[in-house]
């Protein structure tokens, strides 16, 4: 079993994802959903670039050496509630199994919540499968509260 610290690593850097950040990306998003169909050739080229093309869209990414060991997505809504305040959705929060428990994590949620502010967000939401006990206290260590508000989810028909 390795032991981690809970110093995050001075050497991650985190910001916004490039092209160049796939082969990392796919690699974490696997591991994450391994459940989730493959892209076929070139789709996850114009997948990512589709999605780094929206400016109400947020592909955060943490950099330990020059690659990506966390990523999350930040989505910024258009709200009419809160006079028009933005409701913020981070989604898709995953640490590198090697890179966990050493702050990294928690750091770039610090860095979404950041970016949501910077955004003039009224809130924040997140949701989490219920069985990711482990998951639920970081995002709780950040500032989440689990029982402000109750998430209800429904997947695509198949």
């Amino acid at each position: 079993m390795e032991l981690h610290t809970s110093e995050p690593m001075p050497e991650t850097e985190f910001g916004t994802a490039n092209l160049s950040d796939l082969y990392d990306l796919q690699k974490l998003y696997a591991a994450l959903r391994p459940q989730d169909p493959s892209y076929r050739e070139g789709e996850a080229d114009s997948a990512l670039s589709n999605v780094l093309a929206q400016e109400h869209i947020k592909l955060i990414v943490a950099r330990l050496d020059g690659q990506v060991v966390a990523t999350c997505m930040l989505a910024l809504i258009a709200n009419f509630a809160n006079v028009g305040r933005p409701i913020g959705c981070i989604e898709h929060v995953i640490t590198a199994e090697h890179c966990r428990g050493r702050g990294i994590g928690r750091s770039m949620l610090a860095y979404a919540l950041d970016l949501a502010w910077q955004h003039n967000c009224c809130k924040v939401i997140l949701l989490s499968g219920v069985q990711r006990d482990e998951a639920h206290r970081l995002y709780a260590s950040v500032g989440f509260d689990g029982d402000r508000e109750r998430g209800f989810v429904i997947k695509a028909p198949e």
